[in-house]
């Protein structure tokens, strides 16, 4: 169980595929959205997705109402309507601050509900619940049953995201606290974040299963050009450094190029704030099975992500294990795990997110002749440990266990 639509989540799409492999009847529940289908049969594993219907209406209602007042605000004239769409008043804000919240907690209780009841229906012997958002749901459809088993994969720590108000977060630490016991097995992401998750809630520590793509193949000659491309590949979305990344454009090598490739709610300001500069470019975002082999044209991988918060702080982002294994060497923010692999595997340097010239000196070493052939030569090592050849037997492990229940 998953509450977004399926189509991008690889860790979810990775294990069910595993699963499956192994002769597991595996199903994915996911979310519908705009751009998917309520059922999609796959190679080794079915995803059906549910209707959010109470949620919709409100999510529509909502927006008439954002609508008719954005009118009523486009009819006014002088001043008065200027000050008003620039500073919104207190009350305006708090109003819709409250809005978005009560619309945030209704697409989770309808997701839970929806998801749990579609959930039992197929009377499954396991329930996977990807994430804290869809755990009541695991814990739902498990029931009380000896003979169903709850499986739990946190692939974050979810109650600190930075979305989330503080009261909100309060909230759902309690409900971690209150259900993840709850289930007969907990993984993570990597050890950093099951340690946490350990220490917060004196639970064992939870199974590691790290989110590394398979192996491939990286191609003998990748490059397309003769400049060094410094590549981010990604959302452009706030908390991961990416106006810091672009600034340091600034003070890059003449001969390195700075390459975002995505797309999201950032990219207007960072193409301002790169508007005069022709090192630094943007590309729209790949599908998700090409970003390894489009990743392997570059020189460089970058990671800028801010610690804003203990998620943050603690993070393993898949683009790390994607730059492996297309045998690009990586810089970072200077983050645990981050420093754990990057440093631990000689595989490239971290540097402070919040400095653009720490930045740029970073990428600047990395990408000098003799450094960067050293540095491939030993990611090109790390590709063979970082990898999901060597992830899936820890994953069946976990399932194996409770067959043997």
């Amino acid at each position: 169980m998953v509450s977004n639509d399926v189509l991008t989540d690889s860790r979810v799409l990775r294990h069910a595929g595993s699963l499956g492999r192994r002769g597991h009847d595996v199903v994915v529940l996911g979310v519908k959205s705009k751009r998917t289908a309520l059922e999609e049969q796959r190679e080794r594993f079915k995803i059906i997705r549910v209707r959010l219907k109470a949620y919709e209406k409100l999510q529509s209602l909502a927006d008439s109402i954002k609508g008719r007042h954005a009118r009523s605000r486009g009819l006014q004239r002088g001043a008065a309507a200027v000050a008003s769409a620039v500073s919104p008043s207190f009350p305006r804000q708090l109003l819709r601050e409250s809005s978005d919240t009560a619309l945030f907690v209704s697409q989770l209780l309808d997701t839970n509900l929806t998801m749990s009841k579609k959930a039992r229906r197929l009377d499954a012997d396991v329930y996977t619940s990807n994430n804290l958002d869809v755990l009541p749901a695991g814990v739902i459809a498990s029931g009380r049953r000896g003979d169903r088993y709850l499986v739990y994969d946190a692939h974050e720590l979810w109650s600190d995201m930075s979305a989330l108000t503080l009261r909100l977060r309060a909230l759902f630490y309690d409900l971690e606290k209150a259900l993840i016991r709850k289930a007969q097995a907990v993984m993570t992401i990597n050890e950093f974040i099951a340690s946490e998750l350990a220490r917060r809630y004196r639970i064992p520590t939870p199974e590691i299963v790290y989110n590394c793509p398979e192996r491939f193949s990286i191609p003998a000659n990748p490059k397309r050009g003769a400049r060094v491309i410094a590549l981010y590949h990604g959302i452009f979305s706030s908390y991961r450094g990416l106006e810091n990344l672009v600034l340091s454009s600034k003070h890059l090598e003449k001969d390195v190029l700075l390459l975002m490739r995505g797309a999201g709610e950032l990219e207007t300001k960072l193409r301002d704030l790169a508007s005069d500069r022709s090192n630094c470019q943007f590309e729209d975002i790949v599908p998700q099975k090409e970003v390894i082999m489009k990743a392997a044209e570059a020189d460089v991988g970058i990671i800028p992500y801010l610690p804003t918060n203990w998620n943050n702080y603690l993070c393993s982002p898949n683009k790390l294990f994607e730059y492996i294994q297309a045998g690009v060497p990586v810089v970072a923010s200077d983050l645990p795990f981050l420093r754990k692999v990057i440093i631990g595997e000689d595989i490239g340097l971290t540097f402070d997110p919040y400095d653009p010239k720490d930045i740029a000196s970073t990428i600047n070493k990395v990408t000098r002749e003799r450094e960067l052939t050293r540095l491939r030569q030993n990611v090109r090592k790390a590709a063979e440990k970082w990898c999901w050849e060597r992830e899936e037997p820890k994953l069946l492990q976990i399932y194996d266990r409770l067959e043997e229940h």
